[in-house]
């Protein structure tokens, strides 16, 4: 029985490993990293004899070793032809018909195989959807507190930087901000200073820049991020609300990649026209004059039932009047499948109840998925998988939830979800969220 060397090509711009083999037709080969821009022998693959069944095997790609993130799947023989390859999320060799994934390609050299992984392996996934496509009918993977990585205790909900959470897929970014001290230092909590991130707005805007911009990965210029922005401590009504549009268009300045425009029911906005652009979402209150360029409004809300009575009364006086006698801010603890109503009109179904332990927090963020799946095609669905309870504590109530949102993803398959707003992601639960867009 002839065999060959599989050897990977590594254009993804990371650090690859190879982890692991599945089934008896490999002879695993190597466990050192493939160099970005590099390429490296990882295996033999044994080809069938004369009357064998076709072989047929795994292997595991991934940039941390150990883990097992990415399998190709090969497989040879007489009912397949010479040769049949894919690249696909890992799934513990169960789907053995995988969709290669865009940017990687098999080839045979001189009778070997070579596997070229390409830039957008990882970091691109939003520029594949259609045009029309709005942003609330996106299944987005988001973070809760996003910048809270390097601190400690209950005050840090994330395991990785920014940067490395736009590598993984994540595109709806939480940003919690000082308004007391120069630059807008992004904290955690309340307390001045209490917890800070290390970031600061000016920083973390210049990450998302150079992500869109393709300092990254030249694929991700096509990609769309959504950042919401609000101020845990030193919020001032005409300053703070100025000094964040002044930073990101300082830092975006000439770029033509920040969307801080609102989208309305009247403007939509489909994720055309927001490719390479950072669309700002604003849950904080502006100036009047301020507002029409401020981005899309989460600050203040009223109950759909309110707006419907609004509406059968005649719509009288004008919304923008109307709206502030009804007003409330966003609400704590949040739990209204029945919807709410931003300033331009815009439908939420809003979920951020942050009180319950693991179970009740598990069946509420199931509940909004369900909704989001079935109802309200018209409504944004922010659906916070994050808990603060004690005794268990962010990190505890993440573990669990996020372990029952892959088997549900896993369950359903394609379908909407809306924005999943999580703790502690790894790149497995940011992909099964991405997963149900395709």
């Amino acid at each position: 029985m002839s065999t060959v060397d599989v050897h990977l090509v590594n254009n993804s711009g990371r650090l690859l490993f190879v982890n692991g083999h599945a089934g008896t037709d490999w002879t695993y080969v190597s466990q050192n990293g493939v160099r970005p821009g590099g390429s490296d022998k990882i295996g033999t693959f044994k080809l069938p004899g004369v009357g064998d069944n076709d072989q047929r095997g795994w292997i595991y790609l991934a940039e941390t070793k150990g883990r097992n993130e990415l399998q190709a799947f090969i497989a040879t023989g007489s009912s397949r032809g010479v040769f049949d390859y894919c690249l696909q999320y890992y799934d513990d060799g169960k789907n053995t018909n995988g969709t290669t994934i865009n940017g990687t390609q098999a080839e045979l050299r001189k009778g070997n195989v070579w596997l070229t992984v390409g830039p957008d392996l990882f970091h691109s996934w939003t520029n594949r959807l259609p045009d029309s496509t709005l942003l609330h009918q996106i299944s987005l993977p988001g973070t809760h507190d996003s910048c809270t990585h390097s601190l400690s205790g209950n005050s840090r909900t994330q395991l990785y930087p920014v940067t490395e959470q736009l590598h993984m897929g994540v595109r709806y970014f939480d940003i919690r901000l000082d308004g007391d001290r120069a630059y807008l230092p992004v904290i955690h909590g309340a307390g001045h200073g209490f917890a800070d991130t290390g970031y600061t707005l000016v920083s973390v805007a210049h990450d998302f820049l150079d992500f869109l911009s393709g300092k990254v990965d030249p694929l991700a210029v096509d990609e769309t991020v959504v950042v919401q922005v609000k101020f845990d401590h030193g919020y001032k009504a005409g300053k703070s609300d100025a000094d964040v549009l002044n930073i990101l268009s300082l830092v975006f300045q000439g770029s033509g990649r920040l969307h801080n425009l609102p989208i309305t029911p009247a403007n939509p906005t489909p994720i055309g026209d927001l490719r390479g652009k950072l669309v700002l979402m604003r849950r904080y209150g502006t100036s009047v004059t301020d507002e029409p360029i401020q981005g899309t409004a989460v600050d203040r809300f009223v109950h759909e039932a309110d707006y419907q009575a609004w509406k059968s009364g005649g719509g009288t006086p004008a919304w923008p009047f109307y709206f502030p006698k009804q007003a409330f801010d966003w609400p704590d603890y949040a739990d209204d499948p029945a919807g709410l109503r931003n300033l331009d009109e815009y439908p939420v179904v809003l979920q951020d109840n942050y009180g319950l332990t693991m179970a009740p927090k598990w069946e509420l963020v199931q509940k909004y998925l369900i909704a989001a799946a079935s109802g309200r095609p018209d409504a944004w669905f922010l659906n916070f998988a994050s808990s603060a309870a004690l005794p268990d504590g962010p990190h505890n109530i993440a573990t669990m939830v996020n372990r029952h949102l892959k088997q549900w993803f896993a369950a359903r398959g394609r379908c909407r979800a809306g924005t999943i707003l999580m703790d502690y992601v790894e790149r497995d639960v940011v992909k099964a969220v991405i997963g149900s867009n395709f």
